[in-house]
């Protein structure tokens, strides 16, 4: 009887051994965060409007919207775009704006780079100018997006102080940003 509770204890010790040491080994490996598309727009609702301007000709960038394609695994923005010829307002169109997401570990920073806009219809303007218009666009949504974080770890989230350094990988589903670490 004495030999069976032993055995039993053992086992059962050995039991809570095996399951703390597998749930350790799981978690050891890899973890996500989430980051919902509101959460997101947020934050990025926060950098805009956004202005260039030259002597003859203003462009304002504004009402930012998060949009996360599952298909492509890519974060785009649809922004407002406005254009001015000095102070005559010239119109303003909807733009998509694509580009890569990147994450800097040092500061936990995640950027949109290479940004460009997509699906841009400068149709209204006179087509000479269409072209200078685009570059325009383009430079004030890098200049914009290289310098100003859509999204910043946390350093008082011990969780995510700890991930900082360690992202894997990035997903986009359902409707957010899954952000991956090695543990």
């Amino acid at each position: 009887m004495r030999r069976a509770q032993m055995m039993l204890r053992h086992g059962a010790m050995l039991l809570v051994l095996l399951l703390s040491c597998g749930s350790c080994a799981l978690w050891a490996f890899e973890t996500s965060m989430e980051i919902s598309q509101a959460d997101l727009q947020a934050r990025t609702v926060k950098l805009f409007p956004q202005h260039s301007t030259t002597p003859y000709a203003k462009v304002v960038l504004s009402d930012p919207l998060v949009q996360l394609h599952p298909k492509e695994n890519q974060l785009a923005l649809a922004l407002t775009v406005q254009l001015f010829l000095g102070d005559l307002p010239l119109g303003h169109t909807r733009a998509e704006v694509v580009g890569r997401l990147e994450y800097t570990p040092d500061s936990g920073e995640f950027y949109l780079r290479d940004a460009r806009a997509a699906n841009l219809d400068l149709s209204r303007l006179a087509p000479e100018l269409a072209p200078a218009v685009e570059n325009s666009i383009n430079e004030l949504v890098r200049g914009v997006l290289d310098h100003h974080p859509l999204y910043v770890l946390d350093e008082q989230d011990a969780r995510q102080r700890m991930m900082k350094r360690r992202m894997k990988s990035v997903e986009v589903r359902d409707g957010r940003l899954l952000i991956f670490f090695d543990m």
